[in-house]
């Protein structure tokens, strides 16, 4: 389930993003270890699932190497 489906209400998606904003900037950052490591032109996809403050919160997610 993506963000976008926790809010009804525009100003429910803001506070969330407010929400999300504090707790990654207060936490530090996200870390993705390939291994082994992709070869050079390689593409990486998928979901990144993240839990901040009890909040699953779901990207889509491409990487180039």
């Amino acid at each position: 389930m993506g963000t976008f489906a926790h809010a009804a209400q525009a100003d429910e998606l803001g506070a969330l993003f407010n929400k999300l904003f504090n707790a990654v900037r207060a936490s530090g950052r996200i870390k993705l270890t390939f291994d082994p490591p992709p070869a050079m032109g390689e593409e990486i996809t998928g979901t990144l699932v993240v839990m901040v403050n009890g909040a699953v919160y779901e990207v889509e997610l491409a990487i180039q190497f």
